[in-house]
Formats: structure tokens, sequence, C-alpha cells
């Protein structure tokens, strides 16, 4: 808690920074992680952590496979 309580009451100005609008000299990098909707409940998972149950990419819990 004292790192949070260290970011929590620092002055604005030394936690954020506002400037100008540019454009990145560099490329970009590919998702690292994407999301997607379980087919069974819905509910938007990494997909990292998508379990394919048939033809189905389901979340964890509907998978009924723990970790």
């Amino acid at each position: 808690m004292e790192l949070v309580n260290l970011v929590w009451n620092a002055p604005e100005e030394q936690i954020l920074k506002i400037g100008e609008i540019f454009e990145y000299p560099g490329t970009w990098l590919p998702e690292v992680m994407g999301f997607r909707p379980c087919d069974s409940c819905g509910e938007l998972t990494a997909l990292a952590y998508l379990r394919v149950d048939g033809n189905r990419h389901v979340c964890i819990p509907c998978s009924g496979y723990g970790r």
C-alpha cells in the first residue's frame, strides 16, 4: 500500500503530463492478447483463457475444466 499511497498523494504534475499530439515514428506491435466472447455465456474472454470444446471456444468456467 505504500506505493499506492505515494502515487495517490503525489501532485498531479508528477503523475500526469499532457503534451502535443504527435505521430509515432515506429511500427506498432501486433496485438499481444486479443479478446473474444465465450461461445457459451458470451463473456468477453482473453484468447489465452479460452478453451476449445468441440467446435466452440468457451471460457474456463463454461469448459468444465480447471485452470
